[in-house]
């Protein structure tokens, strides 16, 4: 083991902050601070499994009419989403579209929350190393995820909160304890920026000189 060295995906800070000042997306939804939003940003298909999400709003709502859902993307399930909002009556979700992925930080960073959610497999317990998960990180906001992984970078830095099964139920549970608690939200948001440091580009490829340096 001695001899494996790992260097996970990251963020390139600097450019996330810059797109976040440069490229602000006009957005009345988001700018109502009369709900706490929380912002999903990704695919919208099968694979991401959003009709779980809706069924967890559908309960938040019965529940606390103040959490709201924004979700930003595009995908060959949409359609088929909002028809099932409509039907069922669910109205604390918004689909607000695809967005250019520049745009992206901006929408972050004013949400109340970001939810970390795709369809949790067996591999979920080696971890985990998307984009959008390092993105949510620098936007400094509490990260709401919806499974559960090895090597917790949430439980780490103490940074956000998982959902321990990936149901209706548990997830309704999970983002209406953190939307209860907005200190709480607050410095968790404080911390996933703090963590988000330990993933900065130019840190991992300094440990990647180091690594070959030493090879």
């Amino acid at each position: 083991l001695n001899k494996i060295k790992h260097i996970s995906n990251g963020v390139i800070i600097d450019s996330f902050d810059k797109n976040s000042k440069e490229n602000q997306i006009e957005d009345t939804d988001l700018n109502d601070k009369g709900y706490k939003n929380l912002v999903y940003a990704g695919s919208i298909r099968k694979v991401n499994n959003l009709g779980l999400l809706l069924n967890a709003a559908k309960k938040i709502q019965q529940t606390d009419q103040q959490i709201r859902f924004l979700i930003y993307g595009s995908g060959d399930e949409k359609e088929m989403l909002k028809d099932k909002c409509l039907e069922e009556g669910i109205n604390n979700v918004i689909f607000k579209g695809r967005v250019e992925k520049k745009m992206i930080p901006s929408i972050l960073k004013r949400s109340y929350a970001t939810i970390l959610h795709n369809s949790s497999t067996s591999l979920d317990k080696y971890g985990q190393s998307q984009n959008k998960f390092f993105e949510y990180l620098a936007a400094g906001r509490c990260v709401i995820q919806t499974y559960t992984t090895g090597y917790s970078i949430l439980e780490k830095y103490d940074c956000g909160v998982s959902a321990t099964k990936q149901n209706p139920e548990e997830v309704a549970k999970i983002i209406l304890a953190v939307c209860s608690d907005d200190k709480k939200a607050e410095q968790m948001g404080r911390n996933a920026r703090q963590a988000a440091y330990e993933f900065d580009f130019k840190k991992l490829t300094n440990k990647l000189i180091e690594i070959i340096e030493y090879v």
